[in-house]
């Protein structure tokens, strides 16, 4: 039996194998399974409300299926981990909920002084505000390592030179790089602005890791947050 590990800014591991215990893909579900992830999407209601909604009764759905996994750490891990199986498995149309419900909160929280992340968080919180918007973002990080583009893209999204992500530029070749292999969100995925910042050997590094899809290679070795994308490369 696997152990999935779960990020350590929101979860425990858990002794769990989920290859072995893969949530049903679309064709796999019975009509009742089917019927009730559908009921969630009401016009009325707001998007991130169907989306915490569907995530329970997959949740509820796989629950059924794998009944022993009731027995296995406590509920929060247990959703903590499923939650990191849908975004690794990447079938399910579920991935998108899971992680956008952190985005959400993220962008809630309007507030937190000078703390950035860049691959890295430039310093520890110290606020209220700082440490949930911290959670949020670690949750957020912990799917990117997974180096799925769901997860990616929303690294990317709150990516800016003005806000309290400003990815350093290895991680945003990456994933611009990562993007153009794999065909997605049409786009051409320049990346003649970031080459500039990286060192033939990083960039090299970055490639073979775009070429494995290892995103945590490169976020584990990227460097402290700079004060800008274009110092020169060390």
């Amino acid at each position: 039996m696997g152990v999935i590990a779960v990020g350590g800014a929101w979860g425990k591991d858990i002794e769990w194998s989920f290859s072995d215990h893969p949530f049903p893909r679309k064709f796999q579900l019975t009509e009742g399974e089917r019927d009730a992830l559908a009921a969630p999407h009401n016009p009325g209601a707001l998007y991130i409300e169907n989306c915490e909604l569907e995530l329970k009764i997959g949740f509820d759905i796989y629950k059924s299926r794998y009944p022993r996994f009731a027995e296995i750490g406590d509920k929060e891990n247990r959703f903590s981990a499923w939650k990191r199986h849908i975004v690794e498995q990447s079938k399910s149309g579920l991935q998108y909920c899971v992680v956008d419900l952190p985005f959400v909160r993220f962008i809630e929280l309007f507030y937190w002084g000078d703390l950035i992340y860049c691959g890295q968080f430039s310093r520890e919180p110290e606020t209220s505000v700082e440490h949930e918007r911290v959670q949020a973002l670690s949750e957020i990080i912990d799917y990117a390592r997974l180096g799925k583009p769901s997860a990616l893209s929303v690294l990317l999204i709150l990516n800016g030179p003005d806000g309290k992500v400003r990815l350093n530029p290895d991680l945003e070749y990456y994933m611009r790089r990562l993007f153009k292999k794999l065909g997605v969100y049409d786009d051409e995925w320049d990346t003649a602005h970031l080459e500039p910042a990286l060192s033939p050997q990083r960039q090299a590094f970055v490639e073979a890791a775009v070429e494995r899809e290892d995103f945590a290679a490169v976020l584990d070795t990227t460097e402290p947050c700079r004060t800008s994308h274009t110092e020169a490369a060390q």
